[in-house]
């Protein structure tokens, strides 16, 4: 609608998809790389950049050889900006991509290429992933980094995250001499052993101690500021340490926990996390396993499901979306399908809920993100399963704040279009002017699960 009236498509624009890497061969990803292509320019971060074409990492090589087949980034650049393709069409179809295969490490790296690449073009960056290592309060350095790299016509917007319901955070406040016990399990993973970091973080004007103990009932105490110690034993690692994050001058406990493939079921579960707060000025702990997946707390009265936006979407530089539900029925391989547990308009019960650790307003916006249809990528990890797949027609439907971020990143793309000068203050303020608010979000204002409302694409359009 807001295309149709205003005539925006996102031409001129760049958009920036950090992902998974993108079967940029999919139709609606223009069938090719380089020049007169959708796709302009391509980095690996885990190998090379590719000036024009994949072939030339590897002369010798089958451009389809470095095509990933991953569906996750495929999907996102479809939506943000996929040309159209089966009644399907991206938010801003003639933007032009910037791919990143990421390492999941260096995103500022990706983003600095990818601003580099833009020119004096407008470029937003999409970056539909995250992880929960770092103190959830925008200080973390690829957050900071973030900050430093956006600007005038250089936006980031990332997905909040999909674990409200995963039982990886812990938080709340005790007085002094308080203590508790938290259970917790490691979960066995699809390849290699299984392993899972925790990590604690309090303010230095109080004083915890942390012991963990084993299914076996072996007991291993967190060492002093500024120490570390490794306890290995048959099956099973422990390393622990404790120090000052300089960033915010907080205190980390960090837990790791490695072991043996061999492990058996039992030595997986039955964890326990001793808590016990000696001096409490502010009283504050809150601790995270490092994604979902690894593991999960068990029946504490300390498990949120607040405070669940990943990183890097805790950064104030970004714009971190959450999801909520846009339909409900989709077609697949098996015919038509539904979720009978969602309500269209509702949130989306997996999507991370705000605030940061130290209460900042995120996530920012919600968009839809649940269910979503846009490319499926040949040879996917996807592609088989015909509940969500739509193998003949090349589509593929699934959930996810990584569906609702690259939603966001159109409209964006749309908007600098319009003022290719827009700074990501001036962006946030006419989202939030724009926002949509009804029953489920309730009355205009910020709260923590739908930030300061949905996105509303011809409202914001119309702000400028």
């Amino acid at each position: 609608e807001a295309r149709t009236k205003l005539g925006l498509t996102g031409k001129g624009i760049k958009v920036a998809i950090i992902d998974t890497g993108v079967y940029y061969l999919h139709p609606a990803l223009g069938g090719g790389f380089g020049p007169g292509y959708k796709v302009a320019f391509g980095y690996d971060l885990v190998g090379d950049e590719y000036n024009g074409y994949w072939s030339s990492i590897n002369e010798d090589s089958d451009p389809l050889d470095n095509c990933t087949s991953v569906s996750h980034g495929t999907h996102v650049a479809g939506i943000a900006g996929g040309t159209k393709f089966q009644g399907f069409e991206g938010i801003a179809p003639d933007a032009r991509f910037l791919l990143v295969k990421t390492d999941f490490i260096n995103t500022d790296v990706g983003i600095s290429w990818a601003y580099r690449k833009a020119g004096t073009k407008p470029c937003v960056v999409n970056m539909s992933l995250g992880h929960h290592f770092g103190a959830h309060d925008g200080t973390d350095a690829e957050e900071r980094l973030h900050s430093s790299l956006t600007g005038p016509g250089k936006i980031v917007v990332i997905s909040a995250g999909n674990e409200r319901e995963d039982d990886i955070h812990i938080g709340g406040r005790f007085s002094s001499g308080q203590s508790t016990t938290v259970s917790f399990q490691v979960d066995r993973q699809p390849n290699g052993a299984p392993a899972a970091t925790i990590t604690l973080w309090y303010a230095p004007e109080d004083q915890f101690e942390f012991n963990i103990i084993s299914p076996s009932g072996s007991v291993f105490a967190m060492p002093r500021i500024g120490r570390q110690k490794s306890f290995p034993a048959n099956r099973v690692r422990v390393d622990l340490l404790r120090g000052t994050y300089a960033a915010s001058n907080l205190i980390q406990a960090q837990i790791q926990l490695g072991f043996s493939e061999l492990a058996s079921d039992s030595l997986l579960r039955n964890w326990k996390l001793q808590i016990r707060c000696t001096t409490a000025s502010i009283g504050r702990i809150d601790g995270w396993f490092s994604n979902s997946g690894f593991g999960r707390f068990l029946n504490s009265t300390l498990i949120e499901s607040s405070r669940t936006i990943g990183l890097s979407a805790t950064g104030p530089a970004c714009i971190a979306v959450a999801s909520h539900v846009s339909k409900t029925k989709w077609k697949s391989d098996n015919g038509d399908q539904e979720d009978v547990t969602s309500v269209v308009g509702r949130s989306s019960s997996f999507s991370s809920q705000g605030p940061t650790r130290n209460g900042q307003q995120k996530p920012d916006y919600s968009a839809p993100g649940q269910w979503i249809t846009s490319g499926l990528a040949r040879d996917s990890e996807l592609q088989d399963d015909d509940r969500f797949s739509d193998d003949l027609n090349r589509l593929l439907t699934i959930p996810g704040t990584s569906m609702a971020a690259p939603m966001v990143t159109g409209v964006v793309a749309l908007l600098l279009q319009k003022k290719k000068s827009l700074t990501p203050a001036q962006v946030k303020s006419i989202l939030t002017a724009s926002a949509s608010h009804d029953a489920h979000t309730g009355v205009p204002g910020w709260n923590p699960t739908y930030g300061h409302g949905k996105i509303n694409a011809t409202a914001a359009l119309a702000q400028l």
